[in-house]
């Protein structure tokens, strides 16, 4: 006997429960697995500056402060320290995967975060989607990792001027989704990054408003300040993207480079139209 057509298509059954939380798990274990391979990628490209100050000094090394080896090979320098910094911590997932991960380098790991969710609506997520209430994230290491708790525009400037010389700043984690968070990062980063600097970027495709925020800041801070850079990877499960800074563009007026020698990094968006997954 045939059965109705309610019970074929209107009514959840358990099973059908227990096939949403096995659906679920999956997605979760594969963003999980993705985040990983993003991350380890992205440490792998910026391990020679994550192995600055182990390396063996050069002759011409030197330290390496703001505004220093733009444009140049980063010297070599004991005195020289890398810093891996994380935007948007949130349960600490990703940022026990950077620690892990950069295990053995010379690097110290830092984590910027209100822990009290989004500041501002962020397309359909609602001022304080994502909150932790305030709690700081557990099981996190107690030694190589230091968080700061506030909003970027607070944390940064303070643990920027807090910096002894030497600082360089080998590897971004960006989860900031919003524009206007990765705009204030990126500009506070500027005088710290040199080629060589890897940028990963955790909402950077593959969702509704990828045009107008963490990808159309760093194309806009790019071309601002003249800094090429290579795309290492793009995730469309994890919406990631890995980006490394290749060289500083001479931006002084009257000595800007032709246009068909400067990549335009806006255009870059055109290409990738079906990002949109």
């Amino acid at each position: 006997m045939a059965q109705p057509a309610s019970q074929l298509w209107g009514r959840r059954t358990d099973d059908d429960d227990d096939d949403d939380d096995a659906a679920s798990s999956i997605v979760r274990r594969s963003l999980h697995l993705g985040t990983y391979a993003m991350l380890k990628h992205a440490v792998t490209a910026a391990m020679p500056l994550l192995l600055l100050a182990s390396s063996p000094a050069s002759s011409n090394a030197g330290r390496v402060g703001p505004g220093d080896g733009h444009g140049q090979p980063v010297p070599v320098c004991p005195g020289c320290y890398p810093v891996v910094l994380e935007f948007g911590v949130a349960s600490g997932r990703s940022i026990r995967m950077l620690h892990s991960l950069v295990a053995g380098t010379e690097a110290s790991v830092h984590g910027f975060d209100t822990f009290e969710g989004l500041p501002e609506a962020w397309g359909s997520e609602d001022k304080g989607t994502y909150t932790q209430k305030g709690r700081i994230p557990k099981n996190l290491p107690s030694r190589g990792l230091d968080l700061h708790v506030g909003l970027f525009d607070d944390t940064l400037p303070s643990f920027l001027a807090d910096q002894p010389e030497g600082m360089v700043v080998s590897l971004v984690n960006v989860d900031c989704d919003l524009y206007s968070s990765t705009v204030s990062v990126l500009s506070q980063l500027t005088p710290y990054v040199v080629p060589g600097t890897v940028f990963v970027f955790d909402e950077f495709v593959c969702h509704e408003t990828w045009r107008t925020d963490e990808a159309l800041a760093w194309l806009e801070w790019c071309h601002d300040q003249g800094w090429l850079f290579e795309t290492l990877a793009v995730s469309m499960v994890s919406k990631q993207a890995v980006m490394r800074i290749t060289e500083k563009v001479d931006l002084a007026e009257g000595s800007r480079r032709p246009n068909d020698a400067i990549p335009d990094h806006l255009a870059w968006a055109t290409r990738v139209d079906d990002l949109y997954c």
